[in-house]
């Protein structure tokens, strides 16, 4: 992907059609974001062929060559990874609670850097605010 700080919302990359640029083929739609709750990245990329049902498949977040209307990846071998998913969460729904134990909110959703896959900020449904994640490591109960 290009350089520079490319900051995206989770929810701008969901439900988007992944294509593969070597045959155009679609691999389907962006279906879930996992990240890694020890490093606050977004590592795995879950896409189904159809959003409602079916199998889902998974590739690194690094595969991602480009995001416009469509995400692009190189090849459909992408998707041929055995991907390690433990310690890896959705995020979503979790409640954020502040070290004096109090409940702040459920995340509604997050930004991340699409290039590092570093989470930058976490939307909650509380307020509509936002935190940052170093501000938090630690204070999501899982």
């Amino acid at each position: 992907m290009g350089k520079g700080r490319q900051v995206m919302r989770r929810s701008s990359l969901m439900a988007k059609q992944v294509i593969s640029m070597s045959s155009a083929l679609s691999l389907g739609f962006v279906s879930q974001l996992w990240v890694d709750t020890a490093t606050w990245m977004v590592v795995i990329v879950e896409v189904r062929s159809n959003l409602l049902s079916g199998e889902s498949e998974r590739f690194l977040l690094e595969e991602i060559c480009q995001v416009g209307d469509v995400v692009l990846v190189e090849n459909e071998n992408v998707l041929e990874n055995e991907l390690k998913m433990l310690g890896l969460e959705t995020l979503v729904g979790y409640e954020v609670v502040t070290p004096g134990r109090r409940t702040i909110g459920k995340v509604r959703g997050y930004t991340f850097n699409i290039n590092s896959g570093a989470v930058e900020s976490l939307e909650l449904d509380s307020f509509g605010i936002s935190i940052i994640p170093s501000s938090l490591v630690g204070e999501l109960k899982f």
